[in-house]
Parts: structure tokens; sequence; C-alpha cells
């Protein structure tokens, strides 16, 4: 107090509204600048993790060709009991041993000896496994239920390729397939294994366990063709569609290998090699897709 008996107050210090109005000016451009370089950054992070789990199904795929002295069929047909029943049993069934995955294969194998015509009472039917699924496409990280059906399903984010298109059977994985590295006249380093695309827009396509896909032979499902003709949606062009930018928007998609990272895709070659590859000459995409076709694949 001071000599007349009156308190006297000190001014505190603190922001005018004109100083506020900049700081949050300043912060919000700041945020501006940052969230692009963080979106950058986790995309960059997603898609190093897409292609490492690429690369761990390509060695899953040579170990299981050394351990049976063949690649896994595409779709297994030898328990087909009528061409209308979901019966097929999906390459990445196959390779669940050499994924660590043992015991997910032995429920789902003795489910598809007690229960072939009803993998809508599977189990593992029903459950999402991360070592198919590309981080970039959340839907592939739960069960999700298809747009006309009344059951959910488990995503497949890769597909075996199966060729040129469902019908070729010149590829590497396809119904019923069995072949063999020896088989890969073209060049391992040359010819497409497995690629990127994300299941169809209404998900009724790209299941990892397995699905009679849009041929009855599980084509779409599990594996497909570089150059695919559509055979299932009558708003989009018959084909031959090639590798190319799709969206989760476009039912058209489903038949081209694409995916979320931009104009590209993470692909295995049969080698084991893996890479995000830009979309080539549709010329070179149906040679890398053949094992043995005699032509000659630069990209």
């Amino acid at each position: 107090m001071n000599d007349s008996g009156r308190r006297t107050t000190r001014k505190s210090a603190g922001f005018t509204l004109i100083e506020l109005l900049v700081c949050i000016g300043i912060i919000s451009i700041l945020m501006g600048l940052l969230l692009p370089a963080v979106q950058r950054i986790r995309s960059s992070a997603n898609r190093m993790q897409c292609l490492n789990r690429i690369r761990q199904i390509g060695l899953a795929l040579h170990n299981y060709h050394d351990l049976h002295l063949a690649l896994p069929a595409g779709t297994d047909g030898s328990r087909l009991l009528s061409r209308a029943e979901p019966t097929y049993r999906a390459w990445p069934v196959a390779i669940l041993p050499q994924l660590e995955k043992d015991a997910v294969f032995r429920d789902a194998e003795s489910e598809f000896l007690a229960r072939e015509a009803s993998l809508t009472r599977h189990r593992q039917f029903r459950t999402a496994m991360p070592a198919f699924s590309c981080p970039d496409d959340p839907r592939t990280a739960t069960p999700q239920t298809p747009r006309f059906r009344n059951f959910p399903a488990g995503l497949l984010s890769f597909q075996g390729c199966s060729g040129s298109d469902y019908r070729s059977r010149d590829g590497v994985l396809f119904a019923a397939s069995a072949v063999r590295l020896a088989d890969i006249t073209d060049g391992l380093s040359n010819t497409l294994m497995v690629a990127e695309r994300p299941p169809s827009v209404d998900m009724d396509y790209g299941w990892w366990y397995g699905g009679v896909g849009q041929d009855g032979g599980g084509s779409l499902d599990a594996h497909m063709g570089v150059t695919e003709w559509n055979l299932i949606y009558p708003q989009c062009e018959f084909g031959p569609y090639s590798m190319k930018h799709g969206t989760l928007q476009n039912d058209c998609s489903v038949f081209s290998i694409w995916s979320l990272h931009g104009d590209g895709a993470n692909v295995l070659f049969c080698d084991g090699s893996a890479r995000f590859l830009s979309p080539p000459d549709i010329s070179i995409q149906r040679s890398m897709g053949t094992r043995a076709g005699g032509e000659v694949a630069e990209f």
C-alpha cells in the first residue's frame, strides 16, 4: 500500500485481440504447411508397409514351391461340388503355414473338409488377415459385409496373376493351376506373380479365403489377368482393361491392377523381387502377365 493507504495494482501483461488473431493466423498457416507433409509421410509409410507385405507373400510362395515342387493353385477347384457354389479355396489359404499361420491353416482345412459347400459358415472366411491387407485400404483391416450379401468376408488387397485374362491360364496363379518355376520360361524376373488391386467397390470381389469370382473359377476374387475382361457389371465396358489408376468409387476399377498409392501399384515378380510399378504400355503388361509367351518385357 502507498502512503495514502490506497492499494496499488500492477497492470498484467496479455494479448490484445489483434495479437491473438495474428497468432491464430500464423498457427493456421503452419498447420496448413505441416499437414500435407504429414500425410505424405504417412502415405509413404503405408506404401512401404504394403510393399513389405507383398515381399513376405513372395517368400511364402517360394517356400511353398520348395515344399510342394509347384506353386499353389490360384483357386483349388478339386473340391467343387457344383459350379454355382462358392467352394474354391484360394492361394492365400495354401500359403498360411509359410506365413507362420499354422493354426489358421488347420482350422481352414478342417472347415473345407467338413463343410465344402458353405464358405459363409467358415469361421476363417469371416476373418481379416493382416498379411493380405494393404494399410491404405481400411476396408481390409476388418471383415466387411459386401453390398449384396448378408455375411461378412475377409478382404484381399493382392491378386495372383492368372495371365493375360481369366480365360488364358497362361500366368502362374489361376483356377486349379500347379505351375513350377521351371515352367516360367519368359524369365522369373520378367513375369508377374502377384499385384496390388483393392477389393471391388461393393466388396463382392476380392476375398482372401475363396470365392467363385466372376467366372466360376475365382477370377477377380483372388486372381486376375493383366488385361482382364468384364463379365459382371453392365455399367462398365467389356474390355480389355489394363493397369491404370482406379478409385474406390468406380466399379470398373476392379478389372485393373491399381493401388491407393498413386499412379501405379506394388507388384511381385516370380523371382521374389517386389517394387512399385508405374503403368507400362499395354503390350508390356501382357508380356509380364504370361509365363511362357516368348515376349521380351522391357520396363
